[in-house]
């Protein structure tokens, strides 16, 4: 087994910035930016739009170059054929970990195997972290620290159990019956591509929560 890496950046994370957010209820940078806002994240949000301005009233940066200080976590919401060009953003602006949510990578053919290839290089190449990529993203609902970054319509209730699943629409059904039937999910990871961090990851990290009473796989 490899190394462990560090998943507390992408469990609770001191800052954000979310390049893709818009407004548009039907866009996923329009639900991470939002289920962020729903989930009463405490920790500083930025929408990174080219359009620059207000999102959702938080003020927007057109790139990530134009940030003061690098995020403790930026999540992607672009095309697959753009994320690329991001890395190469986030590295020349010392962003260190990457939330990566479109798919368009090893499972989409030949051209998706070549991508993910390429996200693989540029970020070991600089010492970037990648969550994803083809993820719905992570939940993490704890009482001081609550955090969302997800396109998924719900949020689950709250409680001890923790849920990490390759498949984001596996993830999906669990928030639904979670919430139908009251069971005490908090945490819901979709491990999607495992680029970097994978399964044994997430379960050392949440193995050492105290408020994690089980993982659900």
């Amino acid at each position: 087994m490899s190394q462990l890496r560090d998943c507390r950046p992408f469990f609770q994370p001191t800052s954000v910035a979310v390049v893709g957010a818009g407004e548009r209820v039907t866009s996923s940078g329009g639900a991470v930016l939002r289920n962020l806002i729903t989930s009463n994240y405490p920790g500083k949000i930025v929408p990174v739009n080219p359009r620059g301005g207000d999102v959702l009233g938080l003020p927007a940066q057109t790139s990530l170059r134009k940030l003061d200080e690098p995020v403790d976590l930026v999540v992607v919401v672009v095309r697959p054929n753009l994320i690329l060009d991001i890395v190469d953003e986030a590295a020349v602006s010392g962003h260190k970990n990457l939330m990566i949510l479109p798919g368009g990578f090893r499972e989409a053919g030949p051209e998706g195997e070549a991508r993910e290839r390429e996200l693989l290089r540029k970020t070991d190449e600089v010492g970037i972290t990648v969550f994803g990529p083809n993820s719905a993203g992570c939940i993490h609902l704890t009482d001081s620290a609550p955090f969302a970054a997800t396109f998924l319509r719900a949020l689950p209730p709250g409680g001890g159990i923790a849920v990490v699943s390759q498949s984001g629409a596996i993830t999906e059904e669990v928030i639904a019956a979670a919430n139908a039937r009251n069971l005490q999910v908090s945490t819901v990871v979709s491990v999607g591509n495992a680029t970097h961090l994978e399964v044994t990851d997430y379960l050392a990290y949440l193995g050492a929560q105290d408020a994690c009473t089980c993982v659900l796989l």
